[in-house]
């Protein structure tokens, strides 16, 4: 399948990026302070506060380290280069969500040893944990759909990073619009926030609704990227 030479070509970037293992870094430290200080200072064996950090940090850290997914083809011309190769926009596009999202799983993967640590010195609810590094990863793949999708319509790495963030951040706060308009519309504006939906897997509560909602964001979004990059080719 094309799309996953695409993601191994584009997996291998990662690997050799000072900013991917810098990012990566700074993502543990700060799910590490928050762990730490979950444990030692309120005694819970739970990891519902790191997710929810963790999903914050990530609205942030995954535009800046994936900002260049396609970005850096347009500036070095070598999405042109990989068209004339038996290659589907679509493959090219999903190949770029699949290397991110590895990488995604690469970063998170550390933080099993927080799950590990509370397994050892006390009894956490390990279906909560579970659901909850479901969830981040579902947000994550939203995530970097919306960088994906960005960087298909920018011309630069910093209007691609702004542009991210600024989406990811209106589906993040878009729900309190809920509670302002009443009826349908109230309704319709909840359920769209991303908060929403991963705050539920964050406490363990694993539904139906918001894995579709998920899955049918991230699907709408690579869908929407490659007719933006029909467009601009």
């Amino acid at each position: 399948m094309n799309a996953l030479v695409v993601a191994k070509r584009e997996f291998e970037t990662f690997l050799v990026s000072p900013t991917a293992y810098l990012i990566g870094a700074f993502f543990l430290f700060i799910t590490g302070i928050v762990f730490s200080f979950n444990v030692v200072a309120h005694h819970q064996a739970t990891l519902s506060p790191v997710f929810e950090v963790a999903g914050i940090t990530l609205i942030f850290f995954i535009p800046i380290l994936m900002n260049h997914l396609l970005v850096r083809e347009f500036q070095r011309g070598t999405l042109e280069l990989l068209m004339t190769s038996p290659v589907a926009l679509w493959e090219i596009v999903l190949g770029k969500f699949l290397a991110a999202f590895l990488f995604l799983v690469v970063m998170v993967a550390p933080t099993i040893a927080y799950l590990f640590i509370l397994i050892y010195f006390g009894q956490p609810d390990l279906p909560v944990a579970l659901v909850g590094y479901f969830g981040l990863f579902l947000f994550g793949g939203l995530l970097i759909s919306i960088v994906v999708m960005s960087s298909a319509m920018c011309t630069n790495r910093l209007t691609a990073v702004i542009l991210s963030v600024a989406l990811a951040a209106f589906l993040w706060l878009i729900g309190r619009l809920g509670a302002v308009f009443n009826g349908s519309v109230g309704a319709i504006l909840t359920y769209l926030s991303s908060q929403y939906h991963f705050l539920d897997f964050v406490v363990g509560v694993l539904t139906i609704s918001n894995i579709t909602y998920f899955v049918s964001m991230i699907v709408a979004i690579l869908y929407l990227t490659t007719h933006i990059l029909k467009i601009r080719l």
